[in-house]
């Protein structure tokens, strides 16, 4: 049907934008977009190591202060196992939807990795940070 065909296009896609970056990672050497884009790629295909290490050469404070930054390499430190670096990206955060949001990737994703590290923390940020 129609969902095979859509599905083959999203892989072509993902494929050529996946083909693109690799070809690109030897000219655009520490450039903030390129270690930003690729290390969603890379989470994208659960490849969390090296897009952990691609988010933290972002220099940029602009970008290493964007949200999707902050909750693409909160998920990575999770998947790498250090649930403690997510909880510290989510405490130096002000008080926000976006604040909220993050805390509740790293909650659904700490349960779904199993790592019950921050079950007391985030029970507290919900009930103390004042959050409605």
């Amino acid at each position: 049907g129609g969902g095979g065909i859509s599905a083959y296009f999203l892989n072509l896609l993902h494929f050529c934008v996946w083909s693109c970056c690799v070809f690109e990672q030897t000219y655009v050497f520490n450039h903030d977009s390129f270690n930003f884009n690729f290390g969603q790629a890379k989470a994208f295909l659960g490849q969390y190591k090296e897009a952990e290490e691609y988010l933290m050469a972002v220099q940029s404070e602009k970008v290493k202060a964007d949200y999707v930054y902050l909750s693409w390499l909160a998920k990575c430190f999770i998947m790498n196992q250090k649930p403690n670096m997510a909880w510290d990206l989510y405490m130096k955060m002000d008080t926000s939807q976006e604040s909220f949001s993050l805390l509740t990737i790293i909650a659904n994703e700490c349960y779904r990795v199993g790592q019950s590290y921050s079950d007391s923390k985030l029970l507290c940020a919900t009930t103390c940070r004042g959050f409605d």
